[in-house]
């Protein structure tokens, strides 16, 4: 599965020697993932539905329990296109 350009989150100017992040609400997860070649090394990217999960959550934002799935911090859940989750979608409103 190849990741639009537009998927990965950009990252803040570090401040005070501490790198932040501009976290959205809700953070892309997935069952089950893959490694795509980007770049120099390869990325661990969702293998099939992206689903929405609220910082902090256990759950999916369709309320699938999550707990073991990974976290894909750099992936932005509105650029998820076609692979996003339909009830993660409405609940997220990204539609």
């Amino acid at each position: 599965m190849s990741l639009p350009r537009d998927a990965v989150r950009n990252r803040r100017e570090q401040r005070q020697g501490t790198r932040t992040f501009d976290w959205p609400e809700y953070l892309v997860t997935a069952r089950h993932s893959v490694f795509q070649a980007a770049g120099d090394e390869p990325a661990r990217v969702p293998q099939a539905q992206w689903h929405a999960r609220q910082v902090g959550s256990l759950h999916t934002a369709c309320g699938q329990s999550a707990v073991t799935w990974p976290i894909f911090w750099m992936l932005e859940f509105a650029a998820a296109g076609a692979a996003a989750c339909p009830e993660c979608l409405t609940v997220v409103n990204v539609a």
